[in-house]
């Protein structure tokens, strides 16, 4: 819990006549999203939702948030006063950006998507309300973090990646 990485990505619905923006701030190490947000576009208010999740979730973890490094893209979004304003000056944390047009320079996070969405598209082109789409990524993400295990985390879940972390401490 010292480097998250975060970024927004399209999820299609309505058989893909219909899209929703997700973001996600994802853990590093552990490869636990300790937050997410979803909005029909992509804005510094859906990130800030986010972030305000990841901060409550960081925080039952007993984790400082001005030692926390985020990695992100340089979307105006990300770049934009207010995000700047909550994220740095009101919070703490130390921001870190990928070169211009290198999104292998956030490859964890673009894992995530790429395995999230595939694991996911057909459960999601089947919905047709996007609040119901809004309580299946949900779900799917709790699935993800609590349940999914991942072979680059010696076959177990993010969480119990986690929880083994900190008993280890």
């Amino acid at each position: 819990l010292e480097v998250l990485v975060t970024d927004f990505t399209w999820i299609y619905y309505q058989n893909g006549r219909a899209r929703a923006a997700l973001i996600t701030y994802e853990d590093y190490a552990s490869k636990v999203i300790c937050g997410q947000a979803m909005n029909k576009v992509q804005d510094t208010e859906t990130a800030l939702e986010a972030w305000k999740k990841t901060k409550k979730f960081l925080k039952k973890q007993k984790v400082k948030i001005e030692d926390i490094i985020v990695h992100q893209d340089q979307d105006s979004i990300f770049t934009g006063y207010q995000y700047i304003e909550q994220m740095i000056l009101k919070d703490g944390v130390r921001l870190s950006y990928l070169k211009k047009a290198t999104p292998g320079d956030n490859a964890a996070k673009e894992s995530f998507f790429g395995h999230f969405k595939t694991e996911n598209k057909s459960l999601f082109l089947n919905i047709q309300q996007y609040e119901e789409l809004k309580k299946v990524v949900k779900k799917q993400i709790k699935y993800y973090n609590v349940k999914r295990r991942h072979q680059s985390l010696k076959n177990i879940s993010p969480i119990k990646y986690l929880e083994n972390w900190k008993r280890d401490l």
